[in-house]
């Protein structure tokens, strides 16, 4: 059992509910198995996972759950960030480097993005300050595909109403709601892409 924590650094009591809190160390924990996390693109087309992005972030977004970071320039919307990285971990980039790159690169970030390229620093701050937001995007993201996976209709919607292609790759698939252990992956890999 591998075990991944977040350091949350203000209190903040609706994550208290939605997650397991261990109030004494003010630490997130989750208890990771040691499969790799599936990347959500072997299992639905990139159309489906973007329009589940976007209705997760928003979601987020109207609950107010998205802290403002002053140091990030106020032409990168955060509610924009966190649909980049929702999506980025949804797919098993977790470098902020990478990620930074892909946005450039990659036309389903390039449409979350709006042609807004934020840096490598944008990320690492923005996720310092909104793991536990994150996490909870991730997790709504990771629950509507594993909903997709075990559901026969023909024809699909969102919950804002926007039709999906119900296109479904892999049903089989053994997905785990998991987005702590992705954000933990995302942590160690700028630490270690630091450190070297």
């Amino acid at each position: 059992m591998v075990y991944c924590f977040v350091k949350i650094n203000e209190k903040d009591d609706e994550m208290d509910k939605i997650m397991n809190r261990n109030n004494k160390t003010n630490d997130y924990r989750c208890s990771c198995n040691n499969s790799p996390p599936v990347n959500l693109l072997e299992i639905i087309e990139d159309r489906d996972l973007i329009h589940l992005v976007i209705e997760a972030t928003t979601e987020v977004s109207a609950k107010g759950l998205v802290r403002r970071v002053n140091s990030i320039p106020d032409w990168v919307p955060h509610n924009m960030v966190l649909s980049l990285m929702t999506y980025a971990y949804a797919t098993c980039k977790y470098s902020s480097e990478e990620l930074a790159e892909s946005v450039r690169k990659d036309p389903a970030l390039r449409y979350l993005s709006s042609g807004i390229f934020p840096d490598v620093s944008t990320f690492i701050k923005f996720r310092r300050a909104n793991a536990h937001t994150i996490v909870y995007a991730l997790n709504n993201v990771l629950e509507n595909v594993k909903g997709l996976c075990s559901n026969k209709a023909a024809s699909i919607k969102t919950n804002s109403g926007i039709s999906l292609t119900g296109i479904i790759k892999n049903r089989n698939c053994e997905l785990a709601i998991d987005g702590e252990k992705r954000l933990g992956l995302a942590v160690m890999n700028d630490c270690l892409e630091r450190d070297v």
